[in-house]
């Protein structure tokens, strides 16, 4: 199982880890990292924009991580 699972262990550490994927850069709280995989997933029209005084994901990191996605995890998006 191990290889089975290595591109969504790259995805996530690309994206949210500790390498310093955007988000991980942003110090991003859980809300924020909430709306931003929602807005990644097309899960929630909800947008990334959190209120003052909290931080909001980078709106521009949502369509990388959203090709990314697709990429590497197609069951997820059924055409």
């Amino acid at each position: 199982m191990g290889n089975a699972s290595a591109p969504h262990r790259g995805a996530r550490r690309h994206h949210l880890g500790p390498a310093g994927g955007p988000a991980r850069r942003a110090a991003l709280s859980n809300p924020a990292l909430d709306k931003f995989l929602a807005t990644v997933g097309g899960w929630a029209d909800i947008g990334v924009m959190l209120r003052w005084p909290a931080s909001s994901a980078p709106v521009d990191a949502v369509a990388p991580a959203r090709a990314d996605a697709h990429r590497l995890l197609p069951e997820l998006f059924p055409a």
